[in-house]
């Protein structure tokens, strides 16, 4: 009886899509889909951390970046830590999950990003490094 109950709401897992080229965006309304930073995904990941719920306390993250600036690539990954802990604060958790997926490339600036996860998942065949 306890398998099928329609009212009763599935668990969500807060998900963000990071893809592109790591660069600081040249205007707000520039190629903001195109470009990985802090100006233009920082209020998505707060957003995806503060969605993250007690009974689950885990975030997925889809990575795709073949690198670029330096300076955003620690901004994001320093970004993410500190909404880490933000999250784990305000759940009272030990510890939250931070998931991130490689789907292509996560070379030099999309490798740091991906080690603000604490697991990281790769093909074989993907690019990461």
């Amino acid at each position: 009886m306890r398998r099928f109950m329609p009212w009763r709401k599935q668990p969500v897992i807060p998900y963000l899509d990071l893809s592109g080229k790591i660069e600081k965006p040249s205007s707000q309304f520039g190629a903001a889909g195109k470009t990985l930073s802090l100006k233009v995904h920082g209020p998505q990941i707060t957003c995806a951390f503060k969605a993250i719920t007690k009974n689950y306390p885990v975030i997925a993250i889809s990575l795709n970046s073949p690198g670029g600036s330096p300076v955003q690539s620690h901004l994001l990954y320093q970004h993410i830590r500190f909404c880490k802990s933000m999250a784990e604060r305000r759940l009272g958790q030990e510890r939250v999950e931070v998931l991130v997926f490689v789907e292509d490339v996560a070379a030099s600036g999309g490798y740091m990003i991906a080690c603000a996860g604490d697991e990281v998942y790769a093909n074989e065949s993907r690019v990461v490094g």
